[in-house]
């Protein structure tokens, strides 16, 4: 197995910022949990906790890994947004990848491994899956995805919640939710892993 995990943001960019909390730095906790969940040579972390990579470079890391995960916090300007979101580059053909590798296949693949571990720490937690919960790159505006776009491997970004919700703000830093969560989407990753 050989995962890549990417704390979304990072250094200077500090992601969404909501009442002094830096969406960074929660991105940062939920990546170091999730690598605990790995032996030390199945997983890599894109950057440490203060550093920053660009998009291109990160995604070029991700070279020869069976899967990767980036990991966001949401906003939205309407304070009701909550649940989760995943993320994929939909597009069926990219031309650096061999002929046999089907992209949009495998990505939306690696997205349902991922989502069906969730979702009962999301009902738990009574917050709620968003409809679609999983969206083509392309529903956050063409291209703005770099990461996923310029994958080299089977890729994933996961939107935990909203950070301009009071209460998936509140699901978000519980340490209960953390542990739960990442144990779920490590699970998920085997899962994907497993199965090809």
């Amino acid at each position: 197995m050989n995962i890549l995990i990417d704390p979304g943001h990072g250094a200077k960019a500090p992601g969404v910022v909501v009442n002094g909390v830096q969406e960074k730095n929660l991105n940062i906790i939920y990546a170091q949990m999730l690598v605990g969940f790995f032996r030390p040579e199945d997983v890599t972390i894109t950057h440490p906790p203060q550093g920053y990579l660009d998009l291109s470079i990160r995604a070029r890391e991700s070279e020869g890994k069976d899967a990767m995960v980036s990991i966001h916090c949401n906003a939205a300007s309407s304070s009701a947004a909550r649940g989760l979101e995943i993320f994929i580059d939909d597009h069926p053909i990219r031309y650096d990848f061999p002929e046999d590798y089907d992209r949009k296949r495998s990505n939306r693949r690696l997205a349902q491994c991922v989502l069906e571990r969730l979702r009962s720490i999301y009902r738990n937690y009574n917050s709620p899956l968003r409809r679609p919960t999983i969206k083509p790159d392309t529903d956050s505006g063409p291209g703005k995805l770099t990461l996923l776009r310029e994958a080299k491997c089977p890729a994933c970004l996961i939107e935990i919640g909203f950070m301009t919700n009071e209460k998936d703000m509140e699901m978000m830093v519980n340490p209960e939710f953390i542990f739960a969560w990442c144990e779920a989407v490590a699970r998920g990753l085997d899962d994907f892993v497993n199965e090809k």
